[in-house]
């Protein structure tokens, strides 16, 4: 069950196990392709165990099937981290769209200025 293993997942990336939690995420995307929270706890479990690279294309995958603040903020700062910071530029722009007036999104957009 997809909802299981995201659960699963989820839980131990909460008590810091994220790398024990991918694979509990890996079959809860491969069970239900369309679960943008699925997809999104994926990302921050390998961007947390420090595949930050592999992390993006799972948060974009995540805001392909559902506009979240959440993915959002978490995609500008895997981008930001990589040094993307022109993407991460454009992904904050996209999510002020969405979110306008966001003070996470702003905050995230200042520091890049700086």
């Amino acid at each position: 069950d997809g909802s299981l293993n995201n659960a699963i997942g989820y839980t131990l990336v909460v008590l810091g196990r994220s790398a024990d939690a991918i694979p509990f995420l890996r079959q809860a995307v491969a069970l239900n392709e369309s679960d943008a929270e699925s997809w999104n706890n994926l990302a921050s479990a390998l961007a947390r165990a420090g595949s930050v690279e592999e992390a993006i294309p799972s948060y974009r995958r995540s805001l392909m099937l559902e506009v979240s603040l959440d993915s959002y903020v978490n995609l500008v700062t895997a981008l930001i981290q990589r040094e993307r910071f022109k993407e991460a530029q454009e992904t904050i722009h996209e999510a002020l769209k969405h979110f306008p007036g966001n003070p996470t999104l702003i905050a995230q957009e200042k520091k890049l200025e700086s």
